[in-house]
């Protein structure tokens, strides 16, 4: 009896003294930056780690214009919160590197979502997001993102900062 409890505690104490301690992961210790959008690189960018929004103003009229627009954009804490919790809902933090769908859709859009979350930082893509994530045709981590890219997007649509900035001239084809 004795042997097998020694080789119990042995074989416990061998694990956890090779495991490595879980980081505490909460809203303390999350940020994020979403780019999206159509064309060949996304340009509109909402970034937590420097509280910036960036929007793809598209005009293509004068080439030496800028194609962008910078503000300060600090989302509000308890809007930070909704963000994290729907994180956590769609779990995000699970999806693989990628999950983009097929092309149905041109121009085609995308989706870099970059996040620190405790000590891990991850970087998710998604080509082709504008597929909904009602549409039958896409995965169901593809349409995860999306729900949650979405979700950040119409939130920064309806800001007052977001409606004082320069309008959108022109689009892709």
């Amino acid at each position: 009896m004795k042997p097998k409890i020694i080789i119990i505690l042995t074989i416990i104490l061998f694990l956890t003294a090779c495991s490595k301690p879980i980081p505490e992961k909460n809203i303390e210790n999350f940020a994020f930056s979403l780019e999206f959008g159509s064309g060949p690189i996304p340009l509109n960018c909402i970034d937590t780690y420097e509280d910036t929004f960036t929007k793809d103003l598209i005009n293509f009229s004068n080439e030496h214009e800028d194609r962008t627009q910078t503000i300060e954009f600090k989302i509000p804490d308890e809007k930070m919160q909704e963000i994290y919790d729907l994180f956590l809902e769609k779990e995000i933090y699970d999806l693989p590197d990628d999950v983009s769908g097929e092309s149905f859709i041109r121009p085609s859009s995308h989706i870099i979502f970059k996040y620190t979350w405790g000590d891990e930082t991850r970087t998710i893509i998604c080509n082709n997001a504008y597929l909904t994530f009602t549409d039958r045709r896409v995965s169901e981590t593809h349409s995860r993102l999306v729900h949650f890219a979405f979700f950040v997007t119409e939130y920064i649509y309806s800001t007052e900062e977001y409606q004082n900035m320069l309008p959108t001239v022109g689009g892709y084809l």
